[in-house]
């Protein structure tokens, strides 16, 4: 027989302990910023798994090179990895969500007193039986219960679809990403190359235009010149290294970039591998601009984006539809109770309930008008993204056309002042009096050689742009590329391939797919 004091001072102690352990967790806790040390130890650890999961190849790289080690370590690319690999997560969460409900409870409680109760008479008012139980103090019981609502499930079934379209949403993304990471290594690999060609021509010129100062400073001091003469001198020996120093920078900066790009370290050097001759290739693209545009309508990902966009908004629409009709559930259950009072201790039960939200009813045609807007402003979004993208391909077929002209014009002016710079050269051996002009013309040529270097930058840029105008994949996203060497080898065969079989083929398939003329058909 429980005693019935010394179990109320049990509950009350445990009470009691229980409000105390919260009371101080709540005054215990408190905003705590991050400290020094938590931030260092943090960025040590970021910095030595960078390092850790970085790829690079053991020989001068290529340009392709650049590229496969772009794909495999630039961190804005694994960014849009995991982003696809999160929503194809939450896709498969959802699918979850229209299976029927099993929940299963299991209990044990304990009563004192007992659950004592007195029945009255109706008639009389006066008690009728003695004061009764008819539950154990002790006992345990649960349940598993199967559940099924048809609303519930239409709505999953619509989610799921909408969980999908992101996913696909989220690869389309990784291409855009991936397509305009490729765009950028070109040009920085180019003006790289142009910083490796010409860095010791510009510290050559410096270390000239150096001493010449240090000889013209000296000519001064002596008074071997008119003074007005010999400043202008210093004077255009000043601009002559201000530009040169500039120069240097850009090309430090193209270097720079580069290595962002790869993510690899600048106390690495790397050593591009290319010859002058590499300056001469020019990429050419031998597709019509109506073709151009008829594929990137088909192939750029963010067309592709706001299609699937406005498939999620008319899977919203529905979505709401369904929450407006009455709910119907489904329940089936398998229960058990250990009450010695009980004559069936062990039972099933089975029900049906409909449920209805009548102020969702009243307000159907208000929700109805928000999901058809929202479905709306995706299909203008859409229509508007068309219209971009046809001004973009015009805009990048023009680049491109006028690239090619510009580095026409730089590679002759380049060449008419390297004949210049090396007749003035001749000349500045028997007459020291020109040897501000050698100079003038040394650094000139080192100058449009430089803007030839950077118009075949620039053309190699709008080569890259032309495709990604057009949303031409180069490597299969959904690949995985672990050699990186294959892979170089693979972009060299695809950008090859490029203004032969590969882009015509592509457009090939494009032109046999059949037409959609419903948008509904789609969903």
């Amino acid at each position: 027989m429980f005693n019935l004091n010394s179990i109320n001072q049990k509950f009350v102690s445990a009470g009691c302990t229980v409000f105390t352990a919260l009371f101080l967790t709540s005054c215990a806790t408190k905003i705590e910023p991050l400290t020094e040390d938590e931030i260092k130890k943090v960025v040590k650890q970021d910095a030595k798994f960078i390092a850790e999961n970085r790829v690079s190849v053991d020989k001068p790289v290529t340009i392709y090179d650049a590229m496969a080690m772009a794909l495999v370590n630039n961190l804005d690319y694994r960014v849009q990895l995991l982003e696809q690999a999160v929503a194809q997560g939450q896709f498969d969460v959802a699918k979850f969500n229209m299976y029927p409900k099993l929940n299963s409870t299991v209990g044990a409680s304990h009563r004192n007193p007992a659950r004592v109760s007195n029945s009255e008479s109706l008639a009389t008012g006066l008690q009728s039986l003695e004061p009764s139980t008819s539950e154990d103090r002790d006992r345990s019981y649960g349940d598993l219960t199967f559940s099924w609502n048809v609303i519930d499930f239409g709505v999953s079934y619509y989610q799921a679809k909408q969980e999908a379209n992101k996913v696909l949403i989220a690869k389309e993304l990784r291409r855009k990403a991936l397509q305009g990471l490729l765009v950028r290594v070109r040009e920085a690999y180019w003006k790289a190359a142009a910083s490796q060609a010409l860095k010791e021509r510009v510290d050559d010129i410096i270390v000239q235009v150096k001493a010449a100062l240090r000889k013209a400073e000296k000519v001064e001091e002596q008074k071997l010149r008119p003074p007005l003469e010999s400043l202008r001198f210093q004077r255009s020996l000043m601009q002559i290294l201000q530009e040169m120093k500039a120069v240097k920078d850009d090309l430090e900066k193209a270097e720079i970039e580069l290595y962002q790009l790869l993510n690899i370290p600048m106390e690495r050097g790397y050593e591009l591998s290319f010859d002058e001759l590499d300056f001469e290739e020019i990429p050419i693209v031998n597709i019509g601009k109506e073709e151009l545009i008829e594929m990137a309508l088909v192939e750029r990902p963010e067309l592709r984006e706001e299609i699937y966009r406005h498939k999620i908004s008319y899977a919203e629409t529905k979505k709401a539809m369904l929450r407006l009709l009455p709910g119907l559930e489904l329940k089936a259950a398998e229960n058990f109770d250990s009450n010695s009072f009980l004559v069936d201790q062990w039972w099933q039960n089975a029900s049906v309930q409909v449920t209805a939200n009548l102020v969702d009813i009243a307000t159907y045609k208000t929700r109805i008008n928000a999901a058809e807007v929202q479905e709306d402003l995706a299909i203008q979004k859409r229509m508007a993204l068309q219209v971009a993208i046809l001004s973009q391909v015009n805009i990048s077929y023009k680049d491109y056309e006028n690239s090619m002209e510009n580095l026409d014009q730089a590679r002759k002016v380049s060449d008419i002042d390297e004949q210049i710079s090396r007749l003035v050269d001749i000349s500045a051996r028997n007459e020291v009096e020109i040897e501000l002009e050698r100079i003038k013309t040394s650094a000139a040529a080192i100058s449009t050689k430089l803007q030839e270097f950077q118009s075949y930058a620039n053309f190699q840029n709008a080569f890259g742009r032309l495709l990604f105008s057009v949303g031409y994949d180069v490597v299969d996203i959904d690949g995985e590329y672990h050699n990186i060497y294959l892979l170089s080898d693979h972009f060299k065969e695809q950008f090859a391939a490029v203004s032969g079989q590969t882009m015509t083929s592509v457009i090939a398939s494009i032109k046999e797919r059949p037409k959609q003329t419903d948008v509904n058909g789609i969903y």
